[in-house]
This record gives C-alpha cells, sequence and structure tokens, in this order.
C-alpha cells in the first residue's frame, strides 16, 4: 500500500513580516517567506537578480569545461551557434541567458531555436 504524503499547516505570516513585504501580493508574500525571505531588501535582491553577482560557479556542472571549449572553438571560428531550447522551467530562461551572454560579448552569429509544439 503507497504510503500517504504528510502534509503540514504553515503558520499565518507574523505582522512584522506582512509589513515588511507590503509591496508584495499576498501569495507573493507567502512564496517569499517560505523561502526564508522576510525583508523588503531581500525580497527586492532575491525578485530582481544581477547576474553579474548572483551567479554560482557554472563549473560546478559536469563537461562545463568542454561545453566552454566547444563554443570557444565555435567562435574563434565564427561558426553560426544555435542555442536550442525546450518549453520547460529551465529551457527559455536558458536561452535568454545565453543570448543576453552573446548579446553582451557582441557575437553576432548566433540565434535562437525553439521547436513548434
Amino acid at each position: 500500500m503507497a504510503s500517504r504524503p504528510e502534509y503540514s499547516i504553515v503558520e499565518a505570516l507574523s505582522e512584522e513580516i506582512e509589513a515588511a513585504l507590503a509591496l508584495y501580493t499576498p501569495l507573493t508574500r507567502r512564496l517569499l517567506a517560505n523561502r526564508g525571505i522576510t525583508t523588503a531588501d531581500a525580497a527586492h535582491i532575491f525578485l530582481n537578480p544581477d547576474y553579474d553577482t548572483h551567479l554560482h560557479d557554472p563549473f560546478l556542472f559536469t563537461d562545463m569545461e568542454k561545453a566552454v571549449g566547444r563554443v570557444l572553438e565555435a567562435m574563434a571560428k565564427n561558426e553560426h551557434i544555435v542555442i536550442y531550447t525546450d518549453y520547460d522551467c529551465d529551457g527559455i530562461p536558458g536561452g535568454v541567458v545565453l543570448h543576453d551572454f552573446f548579446e553582451a560579448i557582441q557575437y553576432t552569429n548566433f540565434e535562437n531555436y525553439i521547436p513548434p509544439s
């Protein structure tokens, strides 16, 4: 027999947290608080990330050196690069990050491609 999932009831947000996050909708306040974000400054930082200061080390991914090497080789040869993405929660943002990267370094021989559904 399959086990039943365990549920817990989350306490209401304190008046202090409600006031600190008053600029946001009730759902956003709840989601922020559930992540431990309970101040206006922390919420602003979380909701407005800065690519230059808020990124983790990408070389923690397996084979990242190989991927970077291949992209650098393609750029050195001015090969056409296609950023092929899918529709899930990391596909579209990943494509945007790569697009913005190529734009920032002024490499123009690329395109984004999302296959038809």
